[in-house]
């Protein structure tokens, strides 16, 4: 067990306002840092349709971060255009008609247009591939969860300190 001097415990040094400070510049060049990184760039440069085994392991992937209640961003590329690459929200799985359908969130949509599953990925074995209904993309290279998903930790920290001490009057 490690001692933080000045603060009886991990809670009470990130409730300080000058930790916080410090650790939303750490999160934040963190996150930038990883922005691009080999993941992402494996992703730009992966033109080519992802087979099944690889297109499951990244189902399941989406599948428990969903599990979790996260919306994961997920980076693709489109089948013969390395570098033409494009990231979204996945905000929902389902099953449709035999397939798994990723049910997506896409900010160069009017929000409403993202209700209701209308933005879906979903992968095909004939032909092998996963699919995007977003306009001026259908079939798609590489696709993978990106890095930051959650970028914005102390935010978060903050937000679910704050609803815990109004609900629950948390220590």
């Amino acid at each position: 067990m490690r001692e933080i001097p000045g603060f009886p415990n991990l809670f009470e040094m990130s409730s300080h306002p000058e930790p916080q400070s410090y650790m939303a510049d750490v999160v934040a060049r963190e996150w930038a840092d990883r922005a691009m990184t080999f993941q992402g760039l494996r992703a730009a440069v992966g033109a080519n349709a992802m087979g099944p085994q690889a297109a499951q392991e990244f189902i399941e992937d989406v599948r428990e971060k969903l599990s979790h209640n996260h919306q994961p961003q997920i980076v693709f590329t489109e089948e013969g255009g390395a570098f033409r690459t494009h990231a979204v929200l996945v905000s929902g799985i389902r099953e449709e008609n035999g397939k798994t359908v990723l049910c997506i969130r896409d900010n160069n949509y009017n929000p409403l247009s993202n209700e209701n599953c209308s933005n879906k990925m979903s992968y095909g074995t004939n032909p092998q591939g996963f699919t995007y209904t977003g306009y001026g993309w259908n079939r798609l290279g590489r696709v993978t969860v990106a890095h930051n998903n959650d970028s914005d930790v102390v935010a978060q920290h903050r937000a679910l300190t704050e609803h815990c001490n109004e609900v629950k009057d948390c220590p």
